[in-house]
């Protein structure tokens, strides 16, 4: 797709909404179990990457009904900031994945830590003043509009990246068969799903092409969950039931078909269908995917759109 059609389409379809669908399952034994699995194998730390993405999916899951507690995660961005790095060296998403995080949880990151740190200045905007956005990939760029689109925030003066930079930045990295990679020259499921959230129409395509007889999708050539979650929430994120897209069906089944398929017996989700038990990243991707699909069936914002959240 053309590059010029991108750009007409993001605003379209972040900032306009989009039709909402119905769909029976309720998905809520899956989710509770899934919560369960997580607490009993993993350690809680707020500010790890397990323990803030399991937070946010279950802040975001309408049948879990919990509100967490953001005073730790205050607290750990709090004394990151003692230092001279704050947050991470290299990982700009450190500062998107808990802003996304607290802003679930009613917490403004524009204004955490009783007012005294903006995470939306200091991470998405002004990152680039020590290190790139894309220190570490693309996914700078892509979770930083994630996290810009979440909420309505204010723009620093001289701000070192606009929203309109990231996506020039993002739109230069498209590759020849219309998809994104972290590496190579073939788009990867994975990132274009991602990126799709940002850049609409242009990925469409290529995930369609790439869905496998199973209703899934590989990432670097091996079929996984996370791949399947990640293009639930790119479709979820358009206004499209993953589970009624005709473009999204594949051998008879759907994308949330093949996903429920890594479901395991102890609760969680399994990374790949040869594994026996569930792996910590990929039951946090699944829960945020049926998150989604519950949200979409209540006529809710999406995942990641975070304006429903009354702020504390």
């Amino acid at each position: 797709m053309r590059k010029g059609i991108l750009i007409a389409g993001i605003s379209a379809a972040l900032l306009l909404g989009m039709p909402r669908f119905v769909c029976g399952a309720s998905y809520e034994q899956e989710l509770s179990d899934a919560a369960a699995w997580h607490r009993q194998h993993e350690q809680d730390k707020p500010g790890a990457s397990e323990t803030d993405w399991f937070t946010f999916a279950v802040e975001r899951a309408p049948s879990l009904q919990e509100q967490g507690d953001p005073a730790a995660l205050e607290a750990y961005v709090a004394q990151k900031y003692q230092t001279a790095q704050k947050l991470s060296p290299a990982k700009a998403t450190e500062w998107h994945r808990i802003s996304l995080t607290l802003r679930a949880m009613g917490v403004d990151p524009a204004g955490c830590a009783d007012g005294t740190i903006d995470l939306i200045a200091d991470g998405p905007y002004n990152r680039g003043n020590t290190a790139a956005l894309d220190r570490q990939g693309l996914t700078g760029w892509i979770w930083a509009l994630i996290t810009l689109h979440s909420g309505a925030y204010a723009v620093p003066a001289n701000a070192h990246d606009t929203e309109a930079d990231m996506i020039r930045q993002l739109l230069s990295r498209q590759l020849p068969d219309g998809g994104f990679a972290l590496a190579g020259t073939s788009g990867d499921v994975d990132v274009t799903a991602v990126t799709i959230r940002q850049v609409v129409d242009a990925c469409m395509e290529l995930l369609s092409e790439r869905q496998l007889e199973s209703g899934g999708f590989a990432s670097y050539g091996t079929e996984n969950a996370e791949s399947a979650a990640q293009v639930i929430l790119a479709l979820l994120s358009l206004g499209r039931d993953p589970r009624l897209d005709a473009a999204f069906q594949a051998g008879g089944h759907s994308p949330v078909d093949a996903l429920l398929a890594y479901r395991r017996q102890d609760g969680g989700f399994a990374h790949i269908a040869s594994q026996t038990g569930s792996n910590v990243i990929a039951t946090n991707q699944c829960m945020l995917a049926l998150a989604g699909l519950q949200r979409l069936d209540a006529g809710m914002q999406s995942v990641y759109e975070l304006t429903d959240v009354p702020l504390r």
